[in-house]
């Protein structure tokens, strides 16, 4: 890692740590269950803090803690230097996660500045969403098409998509669906992804999908009783929430996630879309 990433990843790093206390002091004033994911979560069971290139934070939540913070973030004032990126309010597309952001701009280069609302410029937490998932194998591909089409659409809001990256079949349907999708608002492909999303939140599914990111069958599902229990753990001098059964999570999603590999950067995540 050069000098100028180190600077940048400590500088990084230590605003989101700053967005990990608002967040976690914030949900536990008002009883909200969260969980550290993705390489937050490893690097906090792993390494007591941050994976040493990670440059963004993530939680998750299932659907009935998440809509619980949602309505908090949508009435809370904020403190002057966090704000809150709902991708509804937005004219630009990147996937349909909210953001927590600190303000200040550490990413000065072109892509981070003029793409998605430029939210890559600045440090961010991102708020993943755990919605039930039918066992049923035909309602499983039937929920994540659902997904599939509702992201295609949302992709006419993106300023440019990486086309070449996709198979042949892809390539059409995103054609097609990026054009209907200009007929829709940003917020009500929103409301139409929120919906579907919901599909199977009053029954009683017992397992979990992510349907925040980009829809993917079979994808990464989770038993529902991984995502009951959380416990507090140091991390970088602070205490935060894990899951207890958080091996079962992680090898799921990253296999023999013990070892270090270094997947992404913000860099390849805002120019390969």
């Amino acid at each position: 890692m050069k000098e100028n990433d180190e600077k940048y990843i400590k500088e990084c790093q230590e605003l989101m740590l700053y967005l990990l206390k608002y967040i976690h002091d914030l949900c536990l004033t008002h009883g909200i269950k969260y969980t550290l994911e993705a390489g937050t979560l490893i690097g906090a069971v792993r390494d007591k803090g941050f994976i040493a290139w990670d440059d963004d934070a993530d939680i998750s939540l299932v659907r009935e803690e998440y809509d619980k913070l949602i309505e908090v973030l949508k009435k809370e004032k904020m403190p002057k230097d966090i704000g809150v990126y709902f991708p509804e309010d937005k004219d630009e597309f990147f996937d349909f996660n909210v953001r927590l952001y600190h303000k200040k701009v550490i990413r000065g280069d072109k892509d981070s500045i003029e793409l998605y609302d430029g939210i890559f410029s600045h440090p961010t937490l991102d708020i993943y969403v755990m919605d039930h998932y039918p066992e049923d194998s035909f309602k499983r591909r039937m929920f994540v098409l659902k997904q599939q089409i509702i992201f295609g659409l949302a992709m006419s809001k993106r300023k440019k998509i990486t086309i070449k990256k996709y198979g042949f079949i892809e390539k059409i349907a995103i054609f097609i669906l990026s054009k209907i999708g200009k007929l829709f608002s940003m917020k009500s492909i929103c409301a139409m992804h929120e919906r579907a999303s919901k599909e199977y939140l009053s029954s009683d599914a017992k397992f979990l999908y992510g349907t925040g990111w980009i829809p993917e069958y079979p994808g990464f599902f989770y038993e529902k009783g991984l995502y009951e229990n959380v416990h507090l753990t140091s991390f970088e001098g602070i205490e935060l929430l894990v899951l207890d059964e958080y091996d079962k999570v992680l090898t799921i999603g990253y296999g023999d996630w013990k070892v270090p590999k270094k997947t992404h950067d913000h860099v390849t995540i805002v120019t390969d879309l």
